[in-house]
């Protein structure tokens, strides 16, 4: 950290996104002091939330069937532990994207997309197991990892409900 700041300094203009060569994305970053990161515990019950769209090698069939492949059998093959997969709160995405050094599109592939929440339910977890689920969904799942694809976060919820919008009610004018 102090060799950042000490080439950087405490604070910097960078740019971020997409459109970092257009203005867009530009940003003001100051460094503070490092503080230590609490690691969210899993145990029993708990909620992964895709931070960026998951690509399966198969075709998208449907977010249990891609789910089950590509999350709970590769977390029952890493920790040798059953898992079963809950609740699914999903939606598909198309995936399609520009390949610079080739100068090339990939061809357009579903995902299901950012923001997918799903249930993950899994019972005697050791700290051994703990540290391989969390390092995995770092690294991320399905295909295409090394491009930021498959990345899954521990998502804190306590009651997930679906429920009906409020009715809008229409203001007509007078006259």
């Amino acid at each position: 950290m102090q060799k950042l700041i000490d080439s950087c300094g405490e604070k910097f203009v960078d740019y971020i996104g997409k459109s970092r060569f257009t203005q867009y994305g530009r940003c003001l970053i100051t460094l503070g002091e490092v503080e230590k990161i609490v690691a969210q515990d899993i145990s029993g019950n708990f909620y992964l939330r895709l931070d960026a769209p998951l690509i399966s090698e198969d075709n998208f069939i449907s977010a249990e069937k891609i789910l089950q492949t590509e999350v709970v059998d590769v977390l029952e093959k890493i920790c040798a532990k059953k898992f079963k997969l809950g609740k699914i709160f999903s939606a598909g995405v198309e995936i399609e994207n520009f390949v610079e050094p080739w100068g090339m599109k990939r061809p357009r592939v579903m995902a299901l997309a950012a923001g997918t929440v799903f249930e993950i339910a899994a019972e005697n977890l050791t700290d051994a197991d703990k540290k391989i689920i969390c390092e995995k969904i770092y690294s991320g799942f399905g295909i295409r990892t090394e491009e930021g694809f498959g990345q899954v976060r521990i998502w804190r919820a306590h009651n997930l409900t679906k429920c009906k919008p409020d009715e809008v009610k229409i203001a007509k004018p007078d006259g």
